[in-house]
């Protein structure tokens, strides 16, 4: 899929896509003196800033594009006491925080409201359950 077909299937501007790219090179695979691959040869970007974001054109400002200091595989691992962490939850809180503005707004002209409040409801507990504890561990760690 290219940018722009992601822009085609995904075009509404009332959602934001956060992304993240790796600034660090990965450890690449290299034959060792006993004939055997290891992941010490020279470190290379396994997917530059370019693939690794949307291309959304309005979501290429630094609220929506963030690099990370890791490599390839560290970008999913996270400790409690980690500026990367603090980064990624306050993204993720804040889309929480909008999401049900977002999905009324959109729901609203078709006249489903009352069925799908429900439903809304239900998920945004859970997610807000989901990050809320996260939140409070960081805050208290600070």
């Amino acid at each position: 899929m290219t940018s722009e077909d992601f822009c085609n299937a995904f075009g509404f501007k009332d959602s934001k896509i956060i992304s993240f790219y790796e600034t660090d090179g990965s450890p690449t695979a290299a034959l060792d003196n006993k004939g055997k691959f290891s992941m010490t040869g020279p470190p290379q970007y396994l997917v530059d800033r370019v693939s690794a974001t949307s291309g959304r054109p309005w979501e290429r400002d630094l609220n929506s594009v963030t690099g990370l200091k890791k490599d390839h595989s560290g970008l999913v691992r996270f400790s409690m006491r980690n500026v990367y962490y603090d980064q990624v939850l306050k993204h993720l809180e804040d889309l929480v925080k909008k999401c049900e503005a977002v999905i009324q707004t959109r729901v609203a002209p078709i006249g489903h409201e009352a069925r799908y409040d429900r439903n809304i409801e239900q998920r945004l507990e859970v997610m807000q359950n989901q990050i809320a504890p996260a939140s409070s561990i960081t805050h208290q760690a600070r």
